[in-house]
Order: structure tokens, then C-alpha cells, then sequence
């Protein structure tokens, strides 16, 4: 299980207790198996043929938390360890994704029989020679429909690899700890869309329907990779305005002011290295009248806190490795978090348990 667990952290930063483990007995089975059956209705994130390890993610609909989970195939059993990070209410998503993988690698088997059997007895109906002529007739029209299919599949293949890729370039340019996203969004590669590999793909038993599914399954993961990048430009180089505006949504935050060159009080605004905007924040619970100054910005972080936005990560990071020369001395202004291109700082009045919860609900108010 420690094997798997590891698998699961490069490629989702996980909560243990959200950890869920399910062994299925199934004979004839391999690792090559298990990926062709789950390739419709998962997205592969990585494949060790050696160790018998994948890892894929998946979701049930559109509401359902994405399921990360990593599957061992060894001899007849196959071991899968799952993680979902699940919000208030508990949806089971590992669970229910588990008894989904179930259903198809079991249940499949038994369908294809039943299709086989169906094909014999057209065949004995029919009689030799005309069955022929119709399945060489209905081999034209399926080659029709698998090249039509293909092509659906590419276009659908472009704009998750789109997404991808503007993704991954947006969170390189910020950091995200702070938050349970993807450190990365893997690539999917496209299909030959021509007549032979058309006829390769009806050999290998793939239909037409198989491949509608596995474009409606990239359709779904094109809705969560808009949000993740909705999410990740939220906290890179926003507008001052925007800041404002969130904030003016957070509960508890009783005082909104923004610094100018004439009144910013670390005299980093604009400067090479400085932000670009710092935007203070008066808070319910701190004593305000221990607190000198006429203005949120006079009184500065003690009153409440305050978001600093840099232009680059490398200028916020820099930021943070400052304030720490501070930590545990007298000196200290209280803490602080780093997300994206800004600094959140919070006011030394507030005990951490305080601190953490106005950090969360600051960070959440983006969304």
C-alpha cells in the first residue's frame, strides 16, 4: 500500500485520512488489460509496465470530486489505492469510483459473451454467404464512423492539451502550496485519424461508441482543467480592484484601503523588486485602539493585514525571506502566507488558530 500511497503524491498533494484501499480477485487479468478497460472512462496519468503500477484520475459526472487513484495488478489481483479531496458534505468519491472500476473490469467480460453469441446466431441465420456481404458492408460503415469519431476525438484531444499546457505555464509562474491542485496536467496524445488505423482500431475491438465516451470523458476533464486555470490566474498579477473586491467579501474585514506613492509605509511600491499594489485591511478582533495611526495604511498590518502583489513569484518569494529574518522576535508584524504572485500578511494581534482561518477564508473568497 506504501507503494501505491507514494505513486499518488506525484501526482496530487494528499490528506491521509481521505486515503481509501480495495483489493479485486479477477483472473486473466493484466496491467495492459486494466488500461485498455479503464481507458474510457479515466484519464491515464502514468504507467510503470514494470512494476504492474498506473495511476489514473477520474470522475464519476460533473458534480462528483475528482478520484486520483493508484492500481497494482500482480497475478490474479489487482490493488487500488484512492484519494478524493472531499469538501463538507462527504460524497464517497473513491468509493463509488472503486465499485466503478469494478463494474467494468468484471462486468465487461460477461457482455462480450453475450455479443459474441449474438454474432453466432446472426451468422448461423443468415448463412455463410450473406453474412459475409453484410459484414463487409458494415465494416465500411464502421471504418466511416471510427474515422469520423477519431476526428471528433482529436479536436476534443486539442483543447484539453490546450488548457493543459496554459496550466502548467500559469503555475510555474506562481506557487501554489497552499492549494489542492495538480502541480501539472499531463498531455494526451492524438490518434492516427486515416483508413488503416481505422482498420487497426476495429481489429483491436475499439467501436465508435468506445471512442465517443472517451471524448465525452475529455469533454468532462476540459470542464476542470477551465476551472484550474480560472483558479491559478485568480492569484497571479490581479488587478488591484479585484483584490478590493474580494476582500470586501471576507467576513470579519471592517476596512478596505489601498496605498499610494504618498502613504505606502514599506516605500516598495512600484520600486524594482516591490509590489505593484498593496492593499491593507482592518479586522474584527483586533484591539484597533492599540493600534496608532489615523488610516488603515498608517496603522498597517496590526490593525488587521494586508495583500502585497508582486509582479513576478520570484519578487513575493524574495518578499517572504525577508519577513522571516523577523519570525519569533520582537520585531515581528505577524505572520505570513504566500500564494500565487502576493503576500498575505496577518496581524500579530491574532493567535494562530485565528491567522489560519483568515488566510483560508481570504484564499477561498477567489473562487
Amino acid at each position: 500500500m506504501e507503494e501505491l500511497i507514494n505513486e499518488l503524491e506525484k501526482n496530487v498533494k494528499i490528506d491521509e485520512k481521505f486515503i481509501y484501499e480495495k483489493k479485486i480477485v479477477i483472473e486473466n487479468i493484466s496491467l495492459l488489460k486494466v488500461r485498455d478497460k479503464l481507458y474510457g472512462i479515466a484519464h491515464i496519468s502514468s504507467i510503470d509496465e514494470d512494476r504492474g503500477i498506473m495511476v489514473i484520475s477520474s470522475k464519476a459526472n460533473k458534480k462528483s470530486n475528482i478520484a486520483t487513484i493508484a492500481i497494482k495488478v500482480s497475478e490474479n489481483r489487482i490493488l487500488m489505492v484512492g484519494y478524493a479531496k472531499e469538501g463538507m458534505i462527504k460524497q464517497n468519491t473513491v468509493e463509488k469510483e472503486f465499485k466503478r472500476i469494478e463494474n467494468v473490469l468484471i462486468g465487461e467480460k460477461e457482455g462480450n459473451k453475450n455479443k459474441l453469441f449474438g454474432l453466432f446466431c446472426v451468422i448461423i441465420f443468415l448463412g455463410i454467404t450473406t453474412s459475409l456481404l453484410f459484414i463487409n458492408k458494415n465494416n465500411d460503415n464502421e471504418l466511416k464512423k471510427i474515422i469520423k469519431a477519431t476526428g471528433d476525438y482529436n479536436v476534443a484531444v486539442d483543447k484539453y492539451n490546450e488548457l493543459a499546457q496554459c496550466y502548467n505555464e500559469k503555475h510555474e509562474s506562481g506557487y501554489f502550496d497552499e492549494l489542492d491542485i495538480p502541480e501539472k496536467i499531463e498531455m494526451i496524445n492524438k490518434v492516427d485519424n486515416d483508413k488503416n488505423n481505422a482498420k487497426k482500431q476495429i481489429k483491436e475491438g475499439n467501436t465508435e461508441e468506445k471512442i465517443r465516451k472517451d471524448i465525452e470523458s475529455i469533454n468532462e476533464l476540459i470542464v476542470i482543467n477551465q476551472s484550474l486555470v480560472s483558479v491559478v490566474e485568480s492569484f497571479i498579477t490581479p488587478k488591484e480592484e479585484n483584490i478590493i473586491n474580494v476582500l470586501k467579501t471576507v467576513s470579519g474585514v471592517t476596512e478596505v484601503e489601498a496605498v499610494t506613492e504618498n502613504n505606502d509605509p514599506n516605500s516598495m511600491l512600484g520600486k524594482d523588486g516591490g509590489y505593484y499594489s498593496c492593499i491593507y485591511f482592518g479586522l474584527e478582533g483586533v484591539q484597533q485602539d492599540l493600534v496608532n495611526g489615523e488610516s488603515i495604511v498608517d496603522k498597517g498590518t496590526d490593525a488587521g493585514g494586508a495583500i502585497e502583489i508582486y509582479s513576478s513569484v520570484d519578487d513575493a518569494k524574495t518578499r517572504c525571506e525577508y519577513l522571516s529574518q523577523f519570525d519569533g522576535s520582537i520585531l515581528t508584524t505577524g505572520s505570513y502566507t504566500l500564494i500565487g504572485t502576493m503576500v498575505i500578511r496577518l496581524s500579530y494581534q491574532l493567535d494562530a488558530g485565528k491567522q489560519n482561518e483568515v488566510i483560508k477564508t481570504i484564499i477561498e473568497s477567489f473562487s
